[in-house]
């Protein structure tokens, strides 16, 4: 893990998860949603990453591109856990 990335899981996140809670949101949103940022910075998978790695396997195919971007929206899937 980079040193940005160790930085973001072990340190901000937790700041900015209780900063979260003092703001009024909910313990568990705030811990849901930062999970997520928790993850994505685990395993660098974000919009742009993914991008990349699809066009690396797919070619320039940007209507699969979107097409692919829609339908993990759709099922609601967070980035971090998106394949190509």
């Amino acid at each position: 893990m980079h040193d940005i990335q160790s930085l973001i899981c072990n340190a901000l996140a937790d700041l900015a998860e209780q900063a979260l809670i003092d703001a009024g949101i909910s313990a568990l949103d705030a811990s849901h949603y930062m999970g997520i940022i928790r993850a994505r910075a685990r395993n660098g998978q974000t919009g742009a990453a993914w991008q990349r790695a699809h066009a690396n396997c797919h070619g320039n195919d940007h209507q699969m591109m979107v097409q692919g971007y829609l339908d993990r929206q759709e099922e609601g899937q967070p980035v971090y856990r998106w394949t190509h």
